[in-house]
């Protein structure tokens, strides 16, 4: 199945949204549940847990990670596909072309 770059980065966006609400829900549930007993400091909200997620993430160099990471996961595989398709259609023979193409319903007949 083709995608477009579009909707490449509309699921990276996606799934980075996704992450960053339970990463957000998590750090909001464990706060509230041990640093307010153990340091007797008020409860946050999500999206206070957001900031303190996105603060480690930076400090810890996580969030460049991740960041990169996305950008690897959902990017540079189709460019290796590709290639290895460009690669593979110049080896072929003029014939293996157009049998690969009359096989997809494409008429290849030269007018001279």
């Amino acid at each position: 199945m083709h995608h477009s770059r579009f909707s490449r980065g509309f699921g990276a966006l996606l799934l980075l949204a996704v992450l960053a609400a339970a990463g957000s829900g998590i750090v909001m549930v464990l706060w509230n549940s041990v640093v307010t007993d153990v340091c007797s400091v008020a409860a946050v909200s999500f999206w206070q847990a957001l900031g303190l997620l996105t603060l480690g993430l930076t400090l810890s160099g996580g969030l460049i990670l991740t960041l990169a990471m996305l950008i690897h996961a959902f990017g540079h595989h189709h460019h290796d596909s590709r290639r290895a398709m460009f690669e593979k259609w110049h080896k072929m023979s003029d014939e293996q072309r157009r049998e690969f193409l009359s096989s997809r319903g494409f008429s290849i007949d030269k007018k001279d």
